[in-house]
């Protein structure tokens, strides 16, 4: 590669001191990746995905490299999580919207367009937080009694009750 002025652009170096691993510049030859592993073994490669930034994980990912994909995961799981849990308060239905995010991150890797995964990430748990609020919203509510599953009947009181919770739900859907 050259830079702006036609000057060779330099590839990182590799330090490894003490089983550490430091990267001096950036790496434009990704056989090194290679190279590491197979002297170093696989714990001083993760420790050099870690320090890999977001872009060129990405690109090892449409690679279909899992290691890359799992630093990703390991990066950003959390903040999604709170993305969605901000939202809906409901554990297991954020822990299942991040992983379905991720799925499909996996799931199109090789056709993605992606060069901010932090952003893309955060605004795809963000629209199928939405969507999960909007299917919540479309549900009846059903009370059980016994064997019995009854839709709750509306009364006036319940009636109001529900037109102001479905509006909350609206303000917060435009909101996001």
């Amino acid at each position: 590669m050259t830079g702006i002025v036609g000057q060779k652009k330099p590839a990182y170096k590799i330090a490894i001191e003490r089983s550490s691993l430091y990267i001096l510049g950036p790496i434009y030859d990704l056989s090194k990746i290679f190279w590491l592993y197979l002297f170093y073994g696989s714990s001083i490669l993760m420790k050099f995905y870690q320090l890999l930034p977001d872009e060129l994980l990405l690109r090892l990912v449409r690679k279909s490299d899992r290691r890359a994909f799992d630093v990703l995961y390991e990066r950003y799981w959390e903040k999604l999580f709170a993305v969605s849990y901000n939202r809906i308060k409901n554990s297991q239905a954020c822990e299942d919207i991040v992983h379905d995010v991720f799925v499909s991150l996996w799931q199109n890797r090789t056709s993605s367009t992606i060069s901010n995964p932090e952003a893309y990430l955060a605004t795809a748990v963000k629209y199928k937080t939405l969507s999960y609020i909007r299917r919540q919203l479309e549900q009846p509510v059903v009370e059980s009694r016994g064997d019995i599953a009854m839709i709750q009947a509306a009364s006036p009181d319940s009636a109001v009750e529900n037109i102001l919770h479905h509006r909350i739900l609206i303000e917060e859907l435009h909101r996001g």
